[in-house]
């Protein structure tokens, strides 16, 4: 797709942003939200997600409140996967807070730390993996126990 770049006397240069991440994010936005072809829009318009009446009306609206993008590292994100498009809602965020972030995740209390099963294994205190904690889980375990009970290694003694 060729990408067009105006000058400030060009009657479709409004903000200068048109090839920017953050007006690709913007434009994005308002795609999954309200275009029913957009192949995401099942899971955002088509589940009721809108964007705020300030941002449809404008990306400088959207921008004075999201502010320019940290990094090339962040992307938008919504702090409240079911929530809409709006200033209390949305934020620049890493991938790693977006993937801590999705609606798939299964979240724990893990020694009265509410998070994500993944962040909870990775602190574990007993070194346990993700299949053995989910495994002991299953059994009945507390998730406490369940991550902190280190794995038991069996070994095998010699005939004496």
């Amino acid at each position: 797709m060729t990408r067009f770049y105006y000058g400030a006397d060009h009657p479709q240069y409004k903000h200068g942003m048109t090839c920017s991440a953050e007006f690709y994010a913007y434009q994005s936005m308002m795609q999954r939200c309200y275009n029913q072809k957009c192949k995401a829009y099942k899971n955002y318009g088509g589940r009721g997600i809108t964007v705020c009446e300030s941002w449809r009306k404008s990306f400088e609206n959207f921008l004075k409140d999201v502010g320019l993008r940290p990094s090339a590292k962040h992307s938008l994100d919504r702090r409240d996967n079911n929530g809409n498009y709006d200033p209390q809602n949305v934020r620049w965020a890493t991938r790693d807070q977006q993937a801590n972030n999705r609606r798939s995740n299964r979240v724990v209390v893990y020694h009265g730390i509410k998070m994500t099963f993944a962040q909870a294994v990775r602190f574990s205190r007993g070194g346990v993996t993700r299949d053995i904690a989910k495994k002991r889980l299953a059994k009945g375990w507390h998730i406490d126990l369940a991550l902190d009970v280190p794995i038991m290694r069996h070994h095998v003694h010699p005939k004496g």
